[in-house]
């Protein structure tokens, strides 16, 4: 390629020709809107990995409901799920379905997680909404009734959240389990040794 070529090439590149602006103004919006969407799937990305960790952290400390007692997320956890593997195995042993434990790992924790403590975190955050109103006519284990361990504010949010979760496992495990038909639970069986770390 001889230098003229050359020249011609770059400057046949760089110049701006109408169907070049057109094209830069209509595709401007689309490349605007891709920016804005990457920036959300981060933030969305940040929000999920720093409400999981602090999870982790939060499921080895003492639980914040009162009748736990002292006992972990973990702790209880395993316990519940130890007394719903017993109600299968008691279940297959007449020839019944093993339904407990995968209706609770499958169906309740993620709803628990995923659904019900972000509903009522915002409910406690906006008392006096009618949203607030609906959640708690169909809880009687709301936060009105129970006091929260945090003041209800948004800088709370990942505490308000976690002691959501505790208190819909609490009341999905132990208060509503205890009168499933399909596996009603035992009560709490809590553990020799039980945390005292704050």
């Amino acid at each position: 390629m001889t230098t003229t070529e050359m020249n011609n090439a770059k400057t046949t590149t760089g110049k701006l020709t109408f169907g070049r602006v057109v094209k830069a103004v209509l595709l401007f919006p689309f490349k605007v809107l891709a920016f804005a969407l990457k920036v959300a799937l981060v933030l969305v990305l940040a929000g999920v990995v720093t409400t999981v960790g602090y999870g982790v952290y939060r499921s080895g400390q003492p639980m914040v409901v009162p009748e736990a007692q002292g006992m972990t997320y973990r702790e209880f956890l395993k316990e519940r799920m130890g007394a719903m593997k017993a109600l299968d195995d008691a279940s297959a042993e007449r020839d019944d379905n093993r339904v407990c434990v995968s209706t609770a790992t499958w169906i309740k924790l993620p709803s628990m997680f995923i659904l019900l403590a972000p509903q009522v975190t915002l409910a406690a955050l906006y008392p006096d909404s009618n949203f607030a109103r609906m959640v708690e006519g169909g809880d009687g284990y709301f936060y009105r009734n129970v006091p929260t361990s945090r003041e209800p504010k948004w800088r709370n949010v990942l505490p308000l959240y976690w002691e959501a979760v505790e208190r819909q496992s609490w009341t999905f495990f132990v208060i509503r389990g205890a009168y499933w038909k399909t596996c009603p639970m035992p009560p709490v069986t809590y553990p020799e040794t039980i945390s005292t770390t704050p």
